[in-house]
């Protein structure tokens, strides 16, 4: 388990299932949301036309500190073809929860 400086809630145990968001963006910036999948509402409070009506508020909600790795791993699967980044993420509720994007270029 990584040691976290700033718990956040809503960490999953290394045992519970995790929810699974699938998404398609565009490939360039400012990777506009083509396209989430309704689970995106149980993990992060906003619905799929939230995001695609707001194209900003994706990056608005993550953590200040991981904003410049996340932005880094869009660019890097437009490069190497796959991804990977943990962040946190401002809940609509409020409150930071940590999330894990795998990215895949199609």
């Amino acid at each position: 388990m990584k040691q976290v400086d700033n718990p956040c809630v809503g960490e999953p145990q290394p045992t519970e299932p995790r929810p699974v968001v699938e998404y398609e963006m565009e490939p360039v910036y400012p990777y506009r949301p083509r396209r989430i999948s309704p689970a995106t509402f149980d993990l992060t409070g906003f619905t799929p036309e939230e995001y695609l009506d707001n194209p900003t508020l994706f990056a608005v909600r993550l953590h200040p500190d991981d904003l410049a790795r996340v932005m880094s791993m869009y660019r890097e699967v437009t490069q190497a073809g796959t991804a990977t980044a943990e962040y946190r993420f401002m809940h609509k509720a409020g409150g930071y929860r940590w999330m894990r994007d795998e990215l895949r270029l199609v």
